[in-house]
């Protein structure tokens, strides 16, 4: 005796699909939600929050706007010798100037937007001894 097809859900259709739910895939599915898109967040593991969860939820982010909170500065010619040193020139230019420059604005969004508080931690950069190493970009 055959048996019936089992039925199959509809395929399910979204603007936006994220593979992964560290830092990095969690602020896209919310940005690409702000604009509007439908978005699903794919993760593999029973737990939300990847390598970033793993990390104690840190961001390293040069420029941001909570140094003057402890007296800090930095500059972007810093930030971008320390980042040319520690990629070893594996990253092109153009990709560590943007994320230089688009570094605070994403503190902003988080705070702002997204309403999550952030604070400057004060340590220095895993190597410091780096050109253009500094403290509290974490």
């Amino acid at each position: 005796m055959a048996t019936a097809p089992k039925p199959t859900a509809p395929a399910r259709v979204y603007d936006v699909i994220v593979v992964g739910s560290g830092g990095a895939g969690l602020v896209a599915a919310c940005a690409a939600a702000d604009r509007g898109a439908s978005v699903a967040v794919l993760e593999r593991a029973p737990l939300i929050g990847g390598t970033t969860a793993i990390s104690g939820g840190h961001l390293w982010i040069p420029c941001h706007p909570h140094l003057g909170a402890l007296g800090l500065t930095d500059t972007r010619e810093d930030a971008l010798h320390y980042l040319d040193r520690i990629t070893l020139g594996s990253t092109a230019g153009p990709v560590i100037e943007a994320f230089v420059d688009n570094g605070p604005r994403l503190v902003t969004y988080l705070e702002r937007d997204l309403g999550i508080p952030l604070f400057a931690v004060r340590r220095p950069d895993y190597h410091p001894d780096f050109p253009g190493a500094a403290e509290a970009r974490t």
